[in-house]
Formats: structure tokens, sequence, C-alpha cells
């Protein structure tokens, strides 16, 4: 598998993407249905990643946006313009008392056994247990 390294990638480039997640992590009071959530999480990070005071400089969009059924997770997609790289972003549990107790065991990790993984590899407790 070849790998490339493109040096415009800085630390700052690569977190703000995972800061612009906490968009809209709730719905709103009035009530909307999820899809309706969702549609209006995708154009906030589209508006956020727009913005050219960012470190990712108007040059990121989202392609694609889930929402986890309860609303505990989101994760999106993102494209840059100007070279071949993206950024799967996640944002996890958020507001909920019974997903931040299940959260506690991600200091515990485990051997992470998937096919064609390197033996030394690791993964939290929680994540290979889903």
């Amino acid at each position: 598998m070849a790998t490339e390294h493109d040096a415009s990638i800085t630390p700052q480039v690569a977190m703000t993407p995972a800061a612009i997640a906490a968009t809209a992590a709730t719905p709103r009071p009035s009530g909307e249905t999820t899809a309706e959530q969702r549609d209006r999480i995708l154009q906030g990070v589209g508006r956020q990643l727009a913005e050219p005071s960012l470190a990712t400089g108007n040059d990121w969009f989202p392609i694609w946006l889930a929402l986890s059924p309860d609303n505990a997770n989101m994760a999106y997609l993102a494209a840059s313009r100007s070279t071949n790289a993206f950024a799967v972003v996640l944002r996890g549990t958020v507001g909920s008392v019974t997903d931040l107790m299940e959260d506690l065991g991600v200091g515990t990790v485990v051997p992470f056994t998937a096919v064609g993984s390197p033996p030394a590899a690791r993964s939290s407790r929680r994540t290979s247990t889903r």
C-alpha cells in the first residue's frame, strides 16, 4: 500500500474538522426529525469549513454525514479541493449520561484481532465489542 504525505495538512488543518464536529449536537427544542437535524449539521459544517480565517482556509467541504439513531455519535467525511486528501471525522458522546457511562470502558485496551492487523495492534475494549 503506497502512502503519501501532504505537507499542507498541518496539525491545525487536521484538527479543525474535529473541532467543528460539535456543531448542532442537539436537536432544536421546537422539534426536528433526525434527517432534518442531519441536513442542518451538514450545512453548518459546510459553512464553517468555508470560513477562510480557519486553518482549513475554505479548501475543505463536507461530502457525507451520519448520526447514530439516538444522536449519541456523529461522523462526517470531508474532502480537500486542492489535494487528494480526505478526513473522516467522528464526534462521540454528547450530553447523554447513559452514553457517558458506556464510554468509561475506553481506557481498557485489548488486542485488535481484525484480519491483517499487526500482532501488536491494540484497541479500546468498548470499540472492539460493538
